[in-house]
């Protein structure tokens, strides 16, 4: 039996800078939009419905108890795993890498790797 391999491919990004956050804008809520561009960004209807795997990369402050369940709120998915990231400068482009691979061998179709 052969093992059919998925190429992995970025399919959208988003980005909101915020110079003075205020309590409408907090940072999962500018995470939220962040991730409501990257969808946008992309141009497949329901997109966010069709993430398996969020994962939230460390917010330093304020302090969420568990941030990916928060953003998975706020977006109305309910993505089967979710991850909290501890702190590090390279998460960002590890998780990437982490989610090519897992995308590669067939395990996920959709990822979602998110920071503020």
């Amino acid at each position: 039996m052969t093992h059919e391999q998925t190429t992995p491919v970025l399919v959208g990004a988003g980005q909101i800078t915020a110079r003075e956050p205020n309590a409408e804008r907090t940072p999962i809520g500018l995470i939220a939009e962040a991730a409501r561009a990257a969808a946008a960004d992309c141009g497949v209807a329901g997109v966010l419905g069709q993430i398996q795997s969020l994962t939230c990369l460390n917010i330093l402050a304020p302090a969420y108890p568990d941030a990916p369940a928060s953003l998975a709120r706020r977006l109305g998915i309910d993505a089967g795993e979710r991850f909290y990231t501890p702190i590090g400068g390279n998460m960002g482009q590890w998780l990437v890498g982490y989610y090519a691979d897992r995308i590669a061998a067939g395990e996920l179709d959709c990822a979602l790797i998110a920071g503020g």
